[in-house]
Formats: structure tokens, C-alpha cells, sequence
């Protein structure tokens, strides 16, 4: 692998081979990233299955959905699947066997929406911090184009996104998150029995 220096100034930012001598922070970012894309996933399809087939709501469904799609956008944007797998331990996370008893009962089908749109709003918050950090630039490679940028002859991957960009990122989640706070209260208009857990 070239030195430090013979790579200087290849990437627009931070050198992909500096950020990975602190490798054990990386994963742990991508691990973060990689659970809260899932989190986010499987809480809006939860959400949207109760507005379709519960409430019966056109309108509440199609948004939802608008939603997931703009999610699964952005994550078309970050993701290196293969490297975000790669880094996945659910069995070895920490936090796997954590639980309260209130997890393991749901009172009605009012009580998985609440329960399931909390999860949204808090990953959405997660992915929009998370996606301003350089390590995401990482997650973004294989998205380049090869260039020869080596002495040696060998080549690298030059990202696709500039760092503008990735920053958009973060801005759009953000506006995803206060997309589903309004979403939830058009909801909670529907079930006032929910309006106690607030």
C-alpha cells in the first residue's frame, strides 16, 4: 500500500487510508448506520401497514410511502451494502438481549404505531448526524470512478458525492424527520386515545 504521502490530495477531503488507522471507530460508525437504515425501514413499513389497512387512509398511506421511498433514496446515496454487512455483528452487539417489559406487549394496534414512529423520528435523528461525519464518504466509494492516481500504477476510487453534498444529505434527513412529526399528528388526529402517551 502507498505511503501517506504519495496519496495526498487524491480524495477531496480526509485520506481513506488515514481514517481507516482509527478502523475500530469506522465500524463502529458503519454499525450505526447500517441499524438505523434497518430501524427506519421496518418502523415506516409498520406505520404504513396500519395506515392502509387499519385506518384505511388514502392519503396518510401515500404519504408513508413517499416517505420510505425518499428514505430508501438517500440510503441509495450512503450505502456500500457489501461493506455495511460486512461490518454487521447482531450477535455480538451489546445491546441485543437489552429489553423492557413494555416491548414485548402491545396494547392494541394504537400502541405499535406510537411505538413504531418513535422508532422513525429517533433513527431518522441518528442517520442525520451520523451521515455529516467523513467516515460516510467511505460508504459512498464504490460509487466512483477509477482513476490512476498512484505512482505505482495502481488506481483508487474517487467518490461521486462531494462533501456539499453528503451535507445535503444530513439536511434532507432532517427535513425527512420534521416531514414525519407532522405525519404523526395528521395520525394521532385519528386515534385520541394515542394523545396520552405524549
Amino acid at each position: 500500500m502507498p505511503s501517506l504521502s504519495k496519496i495526498k490530495g487524491i480524495y477531496p477531503f480526509r485520506d481513506y487510508w488515514a481514517r481507516q488507522e482509527n478502523k475500530g471507530v469506522s465500524n463502529g460508525v458503519y454499525r450505526v448506520i447500517d441499524a438505523n437504515i434497518n430501524r427506519t425501514k421496518e418502523g415506516l413499513r409498520v406505520c404504513e401497514e396500519v395506515a392502509r389497512f387499519i385506518i384505511a387512509d388514502r392519503n396518510l398511506t401515500s404519504q408513508f410511502k413517499k416517505i420510505r421511498h425518499e428514505v430508501r433514496y438517500l440510503v441509495n446515496n450512503l450505502r456500500n451494502i457489501p461493506r455495511l454487512i460486512a461490518e454487521r455483528e447482531a450477535l455480538k452487539d451489546v445491546g441485543r438481549t437489552l429489553r423492557n417489559k413494555s416491548e414485548l406487549k402491545r396494547l392494541d394496534f394504537q400502541d405499535i404505531f406510537f411505538a413504531n414512529i418513535q422508532r422513525v423520528k429517533e433513527s431518522i435523528r441518528v442517520l442525520e448526524e451520523f451521515s455529516k461525519l467523513d467516515n460516510v464518504i467511505d460508504l459512498c466509494l464504490t460509487k466512483g470512478t477509477k482513476r490512476s492516481g498512484f505512482r505505482e500504477g495502481k488506481s483508487c476510487f474517487r467518490p461521486s458525492m462531494s462533501k456539499a453534498k453528503v451535507n445535503n444529505i444530513a439536511l434532507k434527513f432532517k427535513k425527512i424527520r420534521y416531514d414525519i412529526y407532522a405525519l404523526e399528528k395528521k395520525v394521532i388526529k385519528k386515534f385520541p386515545s394515542l394523545c396520552h402517551h405524549r
